[in-house]
């Protein structure tokens, strides 16, 4: 079965360009169809043209852990109100702060 990816170029606060490469979706979902890809880059592109991009290591973590939440419709209630929980206390830090506290 072929995966797909999706490589895209942003411009940072500082005016620099960075290239963007995923190979999983937000929800650590696989592009297996060409045509997931595609719409995926689509969407990300269009974060990008509508200011909404949001560097994965300047998300909070919190954000990240509720929209992961979100997107596993497989839990219970009870585990799902337990991560909230859990994402609400680790709301503020990013993902790049929770890595440099190892």
């Amino acid at each position: 079965m072929t995966r797909y990816g999706i490589k895209f170029t942003i411009v940072q606060d500082d005016g620099t360009k960075r290239s963007v490469l995923r190979r999983r979706g937000p929800n650590n979902e696989q592009w297996t169809p060409y045509t997931d890809a595609s719409k995926a880059l689509r969407d990300a592109l269009g974060k990008v043209d509508r200011d909404e991009w949001i560097d994965p290591s300047k998300q909070p973590l919190g954000e990240w852990l509720d929209t992961w939440v979100e997107g596993h419709r497989k839990i219970g209630d009870s585990t799902r109100a337990s991560y909230r929980r859990t994402s609400g206390s680790i709301s503020s830090r990013t993902s790049a702060e929770c890595r440099s506290r190892r």
